[in-house]
């Protein structure tokens, strides 16, 4: 179940600020340093790493060999830069951060083409 009230936000945001490295994403280390299974990894970047000059595929395969589970991914592009660290299935890269976060990402772990038929429904 994913977290809904504004109280469980903040605290997520507060422990996300506090453990904050502000020097640059590693994107191979999200990875490396996970040692159980996950239903989802949330990342929030500018997306802007490509430590070794490449993505992070090879230790996104080798956790989920390790835990034998292939997680959602939450690739939030903060910048908007519009770089993409995860060219894989499960994968959602989203920009910006609100308070419909958790309500998108459940949206889209029912239904991988929820958010574009809700863009399909908007009138122009």
């Amino acid at each position: 179940m994913l977290p809904t009230s504004p109280e469980i936000r903040i605290t997520i945001a507060q422990r996300i600020e506090a453990k904050a490295e502000w020097s640059c994403t590693n994107f191979h280390a999200v990875f490396q340093r996970a040692n159980q299974a996950y239903d989802r990894i949330v990342i929030l970047s500018d997306m802007q790493a490509w430590v070794g000059h490449h993505t992070p595929k090879a230790q996104f395969d080798q956790y989920v060999k390790k835990v034998g589970k292939r997680p959602c991914i939450y690739s939030f592009d903060l910048a908007g830069y519009g770089t993409l660290q995860f060219p894989e299935r499960e994968v959602y890269t989203l920009a910006g951060f609100s308070d419909k976060t958790m309500e998108t990402m459940r949206f889209l772990e029912e239904d991988k083409t929820a958010l574009l038929r809700e863009i399909e429904r908007i009138g122009l």
